[in-house]
């Protein structure tokens, strides 16, 4: 075990396997009586993933399942493949991606949907991966979707227009981009923004260099 960390009714362990083992590493959470173990192969090629849950809507275990692999252990996969991987939110701005990185709660996502709902693209959410090729530096697109607390929705009018798919146990809710608002392909990063915590007292935005 190389990590390990628990609080009240949950545990995380990682831990590596011999270089005789095709897994490279077993990700191993518990959230009360749930239990799921992700096993990455060697430069993630594959991921295999095993669960156990007690809960009695299979279906709502299932999305939750899936919103964590497309979100946490997605992006953790793109790190074992040595692609540089940031927390954050990537949008669209014609040919080119802009990278929106921040604290918890700096409202990443939230600027993310502003930027959808006034006509741009979303490129990834929850994970700004950096590539490389005859361009110089990309952002990778990711899942097409974004993560937001009830508060932001109506920042994409999602309550009416564009339904969220559910809520995780945090309550945020995993929302689907309307038809031509998610860019598939990667992009030249041409800048990258990092937000400030929140500020109640800051009443306009401001830039800095």
């Amino acid at each position: 075990v190389i990590r390990e960390q628990q609080g009240p009714g949950w545990s995380m362990s990682l831990s590596t396997a011999p270089e005789t083992y095709a897994a490279a590493l077993r990700l191993y959470t518990r959230r009360q009586a749930d239990e799921t173990i992700v096993f990455f192969g060697r430069n993630a090629a594959r991921i295999l993933v095993w669960w156990r849950s007690q809960e009695a809507d299979s279906g709502r275990f299932w999305m939750e399942l899936s919103g964590w692999i497309l979100g946490t252990v997605l992006g953790y996969a793109m790190s074992l493949r040595g692609l540089p991987t940031l927390p954050g939110s990537v949008v669209a701005i014609g040919d080119h991606a802009v990278g929106l990185l921040g604290v918890s709660g700096a409202g990443k996502s939230t600027l993310a949907a502003a930027f959808v709902s006034a006509g741009h693209a979303l490129l990834a959410d929850d994970h700004l991966v950096v590539g490389q090729d005859h361009r110089g530096y990309c952002a990778m697109p990711g899942p097409p979707r974004l993560c937001l607390w009830p508060t932001s929705l109506s920042v994409l009018d999602a309550e009416s227009e564009t339904p969220s798919f559910f809520a995780n146990a945090d309550g945020k809710h995993y929302v689907e981009p309307a038809d031509g608002a998610y860019c598939r392909d990667s992009l030249p990063l041409a800048a990258i923004y990092i937000l400030m915590p929140r500020d109640p007292q800051r009443t306009e935005a401001a830039i800095e260099d």
